[in-house]
């Protein structure tokens, strides 16, 4: 299938489509497109913020997130009784960066459009979950606000241990005591 097929497969998905999403996981190809999509998304994404840097910079970090945000949810879609593979999951939401490519707009790409856009994909990341590893929408849901509950109390550990050690470095720990 051509690269073209996948755009049409991935329109289809992001209109919460679960024959769009497995035409992407049919398609041999598709974890290469998914590659080429988010490398566009991050590189339409450095453009639209008028910055050189991050058109080079950019592509880097948007599939190096992608990877990784894919392998999180992976294991824990697999935690949770899942049944499909990384493979799938990754070709599907890497492709789903399609979305993003209309950060490519100076100014309102990444201001109003990349912010509208990333609250879409998370719906579509939860349905994406729900579909390739045959959850239901609460383990699906669960899967994706996980993580983010995890670094929600590492950092609130790390502020309340900081706070300590500033208000013991600051001579303060005998009023905090009551003394």
């Amino acid at each position: 299938m051509s690269y073209q097929d996948i755009l049409r497969d991935t329109l289809t998905a992001l209109q919460f489509d679960a024959d769009g999403i497995n035409q992407i996981m049919s398609n041999s190809d598709s974890v290469t497109y998914g590659i080429i999509t988010t490398i566009l998304a991050g590189v339409a994404s450095g453009i639209g913020s008028l910055s050189i840097i991050s058109v080079f910079l950019s592509p880097i970090g948007f599939l190096l997130g992608a990877a990784i945000n894919a392998g999180i949810l992976h294991l824990l879609a697999k935690l949770f009784g899942g049944q499909g593979s990384f493979r799938d999951f990754f070709a599907v939401v890497s492709n789903a960066q399609l979305l993003l490519w209309l950060t490519i707009v100076p100014l309102i790409g990444p201001f109003l459009i990349a912010p509208l856009a990333s609250l879409y994909l998370i719906a579509f990341t939860i349905f994406a979950i729900k579909t390739v590893y045959s959850l239901s929408v609460v383990k699906s849901i669960l899967v994706f606000i996980i993580p983010f509950i995890i670094v929600g109390v590492i950092m609130g550990l790390l502020l309340i241990i900081f706070g300590s050690l500033l208000i013991g470095s600051l001579g303060l720990g005998a009023l905090a005591a009551g003394a």
